[in-house]
């Protein structure tokens, strides 16, 4: 059993995603407890005001609503007792056994998943504090005494996206509302991110987008955030869609809240991936393609992001094993693209040589960059060198990350 665990602000997000998913019959409200009666017999009003009597007692808590989702292979064979006793043992076991909380079949995917809507916020008012390597042990104890199969180690599985089976974006085939609530819940769910470049860099092998349009832009001035579905090329496919719109509101007030707890409890993984970095560079004479191969056969990407000028801005590196995105300058000045550059032995790019002179290397484009500065064949050698790097360019039948895969451009949404 493979446990994922998701916190928001608001109670609305994950009971609206899984009503939904209720009455186009493609999940079933199973089971519930704590609730003023059976979980099957309560209306949608019933179970908001029972949740907002818990927050109320604690405001200061973030992310006080708690969606888990319970994974299990499709070897096993879960009907709706089992699936509640095994969520009603995990919840115990994780301190939740006297909280409300909710129980959803979905019934869309090729294994067996059931969906937990609870909240950490107890009757005295205090926080119920989740540890995940705590939920890992616990998951691996049920798996025993249920008899459920075990899952893969992460270094024994190929690395695609975890959890729900893979989807493949289809213009035309369903409503563009549809393709682009499906990419952001999934990414949202799935990955700690802390940035709209970090969430680009996923939601474009999706060909979504996320844009807050230019500086000065109405709808940059008024904190907006608008959701589209781009063609292969990179360019907009169909009438974009404002996050207020989206079901589950990802806007950008929304997304900062998650941003915050994002941030927190991905910083444990900063340090791995920093050696799995430095360990790509050790072999004299390795290349930046030489040590993007070797990342991605661990499952780590490097995904490059442009501005709205088509120029490189920054490498995002997307952990597949600890689902957490990295913009380049988060991990620090030594793992950014012209500081790699300077550590390999070879000095090349695909092939192509650098400009390795101090005073050009510090013209190397980063996320910091003033490119007002920059004389445009600097900016234009730069471009080519990474487009080099990261060429060729996925199509859509190769979407998402399956291994030996190469990446989406993340292109900008033209307002």
């Amino acid at each position: 059993m493979v446990v994922n665990i998701q916190r928001s602000a608001r109670i609305d997000l994950a009971l609206n995603y899984n009503e939904r998913k209720v009455k186009d019959k493609k999940a079933k409200l199973i089971g519930g407890e704590n609730f003023i009666k059976e979980a099957e017999l309560l209306n949608k009003k019933q179970k908001i005001a029972r949740f907002e009597s818990r927050l109320c007692l604690n405001d200061k808590v973030e992310g006080p609503m708690i969606h888990m989702s319970l994974n299990f292979s499709p070897a096993d064979k879960i009907d709706q007792k089992l699936f509640k006793q095994i969520a009603a043992a995990y919840l115990k076991a994780m301190g939740f056994k006297h909280q409300p909380y909710l129980l959803y079949e979905h019934l869309d995917a090729g294994h067996p998943h059931a969906h937990l809507l609870t909240t950490s916020i107890k009757r005295d008012g205090s926080a119920i504090n989740i540890h995940i390597r705590e939920s890992i042990k616990i998951s691996a104890q049920l798996d025993e005494y249920f008899k459920l199969t075990k899952p893969v180690p992460f270094d024994e599985r190929p690395h695609f996206l975890p959890g729900d089976p893979v989807f493949k974006p289809s213009y035309g085939k369903q409503p563009t509302a549809t393709l682009i609530s499906s990419a952001v819940y999934y990414v949202l769910k799935t990955y700690k991110i802390t940035s709209l470049n970090e969430l680009n860099a996923i939601l474009g092998l999706y060909h979504v987008q996320a844009v807050r349009g230019k500086s000065n832009s109405h709808l940059y001035k008024f904190k907006g955030l608008i959701y589209g579905f781009l063609k292969e090329n990179g360019k907009r496919q169909g009438k974009p869609i404002k996050a207020s719109d989206l079901p589950t509101k990802p806007t950008l007030k929304n997304l900062r809240v998650r941003f915050k707890i994002n941030a927190v409890e991905r910083q444990k993984f900063i340090r791995p991936l920093r050696n799995e970095i430095d360990l790509a560079l050790l072999n004299p004479g390795t290349t930046l393609t030489d040590m993007k191969s070797s990342l991605e056969s661990k499952g780590i990407r490097m995904i490059p992001i442009y501005d709205q000028n088509n120029h490189f801005e920054t490498i995002i590196y997307v952990d597949h094993r600890s689902q957490c995105a990295f913009d380049q300058n988060v991990l620090g000045s030594d793992y950014t693209i012209n500081a790699l550059s300077r550590r390999l032995t070879s000095k090349q790019i695909h092939g192509h040589s650098l400009v390795t002179t101090e005073s050009n290397l510090k013209k190397l484009v980063s996320l910091n960059s003033d490119f007002s500065d920059f004389r445009p064949n600097l900016i234009e050698q730069q471009d080519k060198q990474i487009r080099d790097l990261f060429h060729p360019v996925a199509s859509p039948s190769q979407l998402p990350l399956r291994e030996g895969n190469s990446f989406a451009k993340t292109a900008k949404i033209k307002l």
